[in-house]
Formats: structure tokens, sequence, C-alpha cells
């Protein structure tokens, strides 16, 4: 029987999970995987998940510049 060590990325919001090279990680992760995406310091998103968080950072952005302008 061997012991095998593995490290997974898990998406923050849906659970959704991807094998990578453990020694792409140590505390983050050097290489994302394909349309994985880093959602602020400490959180993982997948590549359904991302599209809609660069959605709402998108509006948000929007949101303060029209606050900023007196729109």
């Amino acid at each position: 029987m061997g012991i095998e060590n593995k490290t997974v990325l898990v998406c923050d919001r849906c659970g959704c999970s991807v094998d990578v090279e453990e020694k792409s990680c140590m505390f983050g992760v050097a290489s994302w995987p394909e349309g994985w995406k880093s959602a602020g310091k400490d959180k993982a998103l997948c590549p359904e998940c991302s599209p809609h968080y660069e959605l709402l950072l998108a509006r948000h952005k929007v949101e303060i510049d029209n606050y900023l302008n007196g729109r």
C-alpha cells in the first residue's frame, strides 16, 4: 500500500475541484489551471463561476464611477 499526496484547488463558490501539480503550490497557486481565477487573496473560482464574478466587479466599478461623478 502506497501513500499518495495531491493538491486540489476547490472553487469557493460551487465546490468544483481540480488537481494541481504539488510543486506549483505551497500556500497559493503558482500557475492557475485554464479558466480558474483568484478572487481576493485566498479565494479561487472555477471557469463557470469566474465570469459571473468578473461581471460583478465591472458593475461595481461603474456604480462607484457614477456615484463619484454625480450621475
